[in-house]
């Protein structure tokens, strides 16, 4: 999902859990840490389709971006402007003074979905499912998926999955 961040930022996010009587989901944020989880309403206007307000490729104004500076730094920068063409971006690099704003051909590899360049891959969170778009896409999933208690509440923890590979881990060391 796109996700409309607390400073008024799209930014990427997974579903990470569904709470179907309150109709909301718990959306955490792509490369940010946990403490930044939030639930949203299902109808909320914050949330948008994959790559609809985000940079994929696509340049929109506002978007936020991971751009290659001139000294080879991958820095968070906002699309200010796009050509009439499409191929370049004017950016604006956050936290430093306009006048190393620059224009960005698409074809240089310069630009990237924000939180990319970060860390060069993904970090391993657990999305509920991947690319739920809709309220109904929503709904499907929940029917194939059922809560052990029985009850509307259906929650995927990151906890399950690291106590299962540290686990694995320590298995593996005995082995050794």
């Amino acid at each position: 999902l796109d996700v409309l961040d607390t400073v008024n930022k799209w930014a990427e996010a997974d579903v990470v859990a569904v709470e179907e009587a309150e109709k909301r989901v718990l959306v955490s944020y792509t490369f940010w840490s946990d403490k930044w989880d939030e639930w949203l309403p299902f109808s909320s206007e914050r949330i948008a389709k994959r790559g609809e307000r985000t940079f994929r490729g696509e340049p929109r104004v506002g978007q936020r971006v991971s751009a290659l500076d001139e000294t080879g730094r991958w820095l968070e920068a906002e699309i200010l402007e796009t050509s009439s063409n499409q191929q370049k971006a004017y950016v604006h690099y956050k936290n430093y003074h306009k006048k190393f704003d620059e224009w960005i051909a698409l074809s240089s590899c310069r630009l990237r979905p924000f939180g990319v360049a970060r860390t060069g891959k993904k970090i391993n969170k657990k999305p509920l499912r991947d690319k739920i778009n809709t309220y109904k896409e929503q709904q499907q999933a929940l029917s194939q998926d059922v809560d052990s208690s029985g009850g509307n509440h259906l929650l995927l923890t990151r906890d399950n999955n690291n106590n299962n590979n540290n686990n694995n881990n320590n298995n593996n060391n005995n082995n050794n």
